[in-house]
């Protein structure tokens, strides 16, 4: 077994770690000595790059299995899981989703990995985890946007000029009866979260729709 994997499982709490991480965990080895293990480890399919310093434990050797909205969390943040990723997960729309997408309130960025692909979003917004809950269990921790939320991310990525509800129907055939009932003051703040006139025609149309 190569000594790096030996150092992340004795040493580190998570089967995700960074240079940083390693640097920490043996302190005695040089730059390059460490380097060195990690390109040995790379090359032999032990651990996996999931963007510059960043690596992850290949699933032979995982504490516990590694979840991509997890991984997406620790990749590029703050952020949070939502739009198709957040819709499949709800059970909202029929196809599988194969990219995580997130948003951020950072700049727009796309991670290409072994474990996946992770867009993130740029989304405008005033508090960016409003509508958005803690998923945790004993193997992960991440953060997902309600189905509405995941909804206004769309229409603002996409720059979707829908107002009413048949688009949700049409275009991404979710079945909106089984979308959660929100009130009007929980639209209303959803609306203003967002400061943008594509999502504040949506919402109201969405309202008008609901009879709301």
């Amino acid at each position: 077994m190569n000594k790096l994997i030996e150092y992340v499982q004795n040493n580190l709490p998570y089967d995700i770690f960074s240079d940083k991480d390693i640097a920490q965990s043996i302190p005695q080895k040089s730059n390059d000595s460490r380097y060195s293990l990690i390109k040995r480890a790379l090359k032999n399919n032990d651990i996996l790059k999931l963007k510059r310093g960043l690596y992850c434990l290949t699933r032979k050797y995982q504490k516990h299995p590694l979840d991509n909205f997890s991984i997406s969390q620790i990749v590029y943040g703050p952020s949070y899981v939502s739009m198709e990723s957040a819709l499949s997960y709800y059970g909202l729309i029929p196809e599988g989703v194969f990219i995580t997408t997130c948003v951020s309130m950072n700049r727009s960025m796309t991670f290409k990995t072994d474990i996946g692909d992770f867009i993130y979003h740029r989304v405008p917004q005033d508090q960016l985890y409003a509508d958005v809950k803690q998923v945790m269990s004993e193997n992960s921790l991440f953060y997902i946007a309600s189905p509405w939320k995941s909804l206004c991310d769309y229409v603002y990525v996409h720059k979707a000029n829908w107002a009413s509800i048949d688009p949700l129907e049409n275009s991404l055939r979710i079945d909106t009866e089984i979308l959660p009932v929100l009130s009007k003051e929980e639209f209303c703040q959803l609306m203003e979260n967002y400061h943008s006139k594509r999502i504040t025609k949506f919402i109201k149309g969405i309202m008008k729709d609901l009879k709301i």
